[in-house]
């Protein structure tokens, strides 16, 4: 159970340093689907699918389940548009 635990604040505090001010430099989750509108795939959505596969297809290793739980917790919040997946260009 500490495992979890330190995996989250691990994670937690990675994607606070990795982006700063809740600007994060990686856009390779954005999904081009007209020339005003893109997919934005928060990072809590891919740590969510990441999670789904893990638990259903692995035996579960408490760190690294801390650290997906963490990256979806830091995503829902920190930032207020978490649930705003289409966005304008």
């Amino acid at each position: 159970m500490y495992l979890v635990l330190i995996g989250i604040i691990v994670m937690y505090l990675i994607y606070e340093l990795w982006c700063p001010n809740k600007r994060c430099p990686s856009k390779g989750n954005h999904i081009q689907i007209s020339d005003k509108y893109y997919i934005h795939l928060h990072h809590w959505i891919i740590h969510s699918l990441i999670l789904i596969m893990y638990v259903t297809t692995c035996n579960v290793d408490c760190f690294l389940l801390g650290l997906i739980l963490g990256g979806i917790l830091q995503g829902l919040i920190e930032y207020s548009d978490c649930f705003h997946i289409i966005k304008k260009v």
